[in-house]
Order: structure tokens, then C-alpha cells, then sequence
């Protein structure tokens, strides 16, 4: 862990969620790419691995300490962050009305409402497979702003974000003999808040999975 003298300006990705919070942090002024924890821009895709590695040194997020929940102003849970996680990290709680993430470190706190964040967007997802790829097809109630488009076979995948509450994706399963997880959020519109430590883009989802077979073609 880095000790900050001085703040380090951060890029930070909240997804919000009713099982917990998912942090992203990068570095403002020092470009770096993970295997992991890559927040794809709405017409973006990433890719994802579980044999972690960045393409900078140290991992992104390096100088962060902790990330913690706070309640009516009482800290309800905390969790370490490892930069060697690829730059994210995470807190397993049910979300209340007023809570405030902090991400703790980098020479300060930020420190980021969920409060006032819209009724995320439920999926309704389909999966099905066509020769070699996987098509994946889905709609939100009520009518999502984005939509977060995941496939994994357990050792890595790839997640794209797509504009609009429809949508239709194709993945390719060549040579997959392990199940498929699918994982669609409908995100409501993105809120961004300045913090001591830089912008913080908070992207409220509520998550529909679903497991597909690639040999039931």
C-alpha cells in the first residue's frame, strides 16, 4: 500500500445494487488497463479474466486504503481494498435510503451518496444458442437508461453497455464446454458527484442471471 501525501485525483464507477455496492477506481492522470474491474462506457465492451494483471505499475487504486458504508452517520461495514483485485472492490450490504459509500485513502475520503439515486430498471432476460454464439435479448421495466450485458464461462467473459431499455447481443461460444452465466443490469441514468478525491459516477442496477448450456444447440 502507497501512503498519499497529497490527494490523488480519481475516477471512481458505483454500481449500486440490492445485494451491495461495486467500487472501480482509476487514476485520473495515469492510464491503465486490468484484466478486471473495467467499467466499459455506455457503446463499449470489456473483456474479463480471473488471472488478474494491469498493464501499469502499481495496480490502479494502489494508494486506497478501505471502502466503508455509513448509515445515519454510523459506519455499518468496511472492507479492505487490494489494488491487486484490479482496481476494485466491493460491500456486501442491502442498500438503505441516505447511505454513503466511502472510499478511504489517497490522501482523503470520498465520500459518496446513494440517497437520492433513482428506482433502478428490472431485466427481463433470454439466452439461447445459435450454432456457435450465444444470443442474448432483454427488455427493462420501467424503461432503463443503459443496460450492462455480461457473459462468463467462470474463468472470464465479457461485459458490454449498451444505450436503451432493448436490446439484442451476440457472444461467441466456440470451443466453451462450460456453463454460460448470463448477467444483464438495468441501470438507471448515471449520477456524478465531485468528491475530495475526484468524480464519482454512480450508476444505480437492479441484476437478472440466468445459465445457459453451450452444448444444447
Amino acid at each position: 500500500m502507497v501512503a498519499c501525501t497529497e490527494p490523488t485525483e480519481l475516477i471512481m464507477n458505483v454500481r449500486a445494487h440490492e445485494g451491495g455496492v461495486n467500487v472501480m477506481v482509476r487514476e485520473l492522470n495515469r492510464a491503465c488497463t486490468c484484466s478486471i474491474g473495467e467499467w466499459p462506457s455506455p457503446g463499449d465492451c470489456a473483456t474479463t479474466s480471473d488471472a488478474i494483471s494491469c498493464d501499469c505499475e502499481p495496480s490502479p487504486g494502489n494508494c486506497v486504503d478501505q471502502l466503508r458504508l455509513r448509515r445515519n452517520g454510523e459506519v455499518i461495514i468496511t472492507n479492505d481494498f487490494d489494488a491487486r483485485d484490479g482496481g476494485q472492490g466491493s460491500l456486501a450490504v442491502a442498500i438503505a435510503d441516505g447511505d454513503v459509500v466511502e472510499v478511504v485513502g489517497c490522501g482523503g475520503v470520498a465520500s459518496i451518496p446513494l440517497g437520492a439515486l433513482p428506482t433502478p430498471p428490472v431485466p427481463e432476460v433470454s439466452g439461447q444458442m445459435n450454432g456457435s454464439d450465444l444470443e442474448v435479448s432483454w427488455t427493462t421495466t420501467p424503461p432503463s437508461a443503459t443496460v450492462l450485458a455480461a457473459v462468463s464461462d467462470g474463468f472470464g467473459g465479457r461485459w458490454c453497455h449498451y444505450n436503451g431499455d432493448a436490446g439484442t447481443s451476440t457472444f461467441n461460444a466456440e470451443g466453451v464446454l462450460r456453463e454460460l452465466r448470463i448477467s444483464v443490469f438495468g441501470l438507471a441514468t448515471m449520477v456524478e458527484h465531485d468528491t475530495e478525491l475526484g468524480a464519482a459516477h454512480v450508476w444505480r442496477g437492479a441484476l437478472s442471471s440466468l445459465r445457459v448450456d453451450p452444448l444444447s444447440r
